[in-house]
């Protein structure tokens, strides 16, 4: 096997290897919107019935709902999904502009046949993918399992490469 053809495929694993990590990350970012939303729909309804059974004198109503109120408002705060849900979805754009600059790396940049500038141009891929790992949220395993599965479901294919 020369150099070449080791070139490609080091380029097709971190191909690969950004391919996963993009779809788990964009997965584990709508997971914590999801959680963001169910946390912080409810939080504003029951603190507005609090609100309004406050000025209705329905004292016992009003102090439930707004110890309720303020439950999920701290359990937000201390799971903080929207910030997780960001991280997540700036780390799957990461991956996803490291798939794309491999992909034209192995299909086109690799066709001049300049070994020299090959191997450096997979090293400074390479040295990306280990940036970006090393600034990303872990992913949780469902939204691993998540992505894999749409992965091998074809999710994560252009229809030129079919």
């Amino acid at each position: 096997m020369n150099s070449i053809e080791n070139i490609v495929k080091e380029a097709k694993r971190i191909e690969e290897d950004a391919i996963y990590s993009s779809k788990a990350h964009y997965e584990a970012s709508r997971q914590w919107s999801n959680i963001y939303l169910c946390l912080g729909i409810p939080a504003a309804i029951i603190a507005g019935i609090s609100g309004v059974s406050a000025f209705e004198e329905y004292k016992m109503v009003a102090g439930v709902t707004a110890i309720l109120a303020a439950g999920l408002v701290s359990t937000s705060t201390f799971l903080n999904p929207s910030e997780k849900a960001q991280a997540h979805y700036t780390a799957g754009q990461k991956f996803t502009a490291l798939k794309n600059r491999t992909r034209i790396f192995r299909e086109v940049e690799v066709l001049e046949n300049k070994e020299h500038s090959l191997s450096e141009n997979l090293l400074a891929l390479s040295s990306q993918r280990d940036s970006i790992n090393e600034v990303s949220p872990q992913i949780p395993r469902k939204a691993f399992e998540k992505a894999r599965k749409g992965i091998e479901e074809g999710e994560s294919e252009y229809s030129i490469d079919k």
